[in-house]
């Protein structure tokens, strides 16, 4: 997970930021979802009073970050989401570091359609790629 601010925030110049300084924010954060859940546990983990936390819940990956970009909000997403080479964001490393398991699940390998086979065999491509840039 990574905090994402517009380019012009002032936290973008950091190397990474601290949960308890990232709960200081006001956040846009995934409705309903696991993502959300996860951020929002590690933000009253660290603080006192749930009610210290300043959170806008929206459904649409791109709808976050679009506010962001605008300056609206600030957010915490999952690394994979963050789109490469978008202009008006900036993403900062959260430390300690908020981590989430994702796993593709099947009764059996072999009785798969062609087309999750294909899915299976890209995303163990891209895992293994993405381990050697994270």
């Amino acid at each position: 997970m990574f905090a994402v601010f517009n380019e012009k925030h002032p936290l973008c110049s950091r190397k990474s930021i601290g949960i308890k300084e990232l709960a200081r924010e006001p956040l846009l954060t995934f409705k309903g979802s696991s993502c959300g859940m996860l951020v929002a546990s590690n933000l009253m983990n660290s603080i006192k009073k749930t009610e210290e936390i300043k959170n806008i819940e929206a459904r649409n990956i791109g709808t976050i970050i679009e506010m962001v970009r605008e300056g609206i909000e600030s957010a915490v997403i999952p690394n994979l989401a963050i789109p490469l080479n978008y202009s008006g964001i900036c993403s900062v490393p959260i430390k300690p570091e908020i981590k989430r398991k994702i796993a593709l699940a099947a009764q059996s390998l072999d009785n798969l359609s062609l087309s999750a086979k294909a899915f299976v065999e890209i995303t163990e491509k891209f895992m293994e790629k993405f381990k050697t840039i994270s």
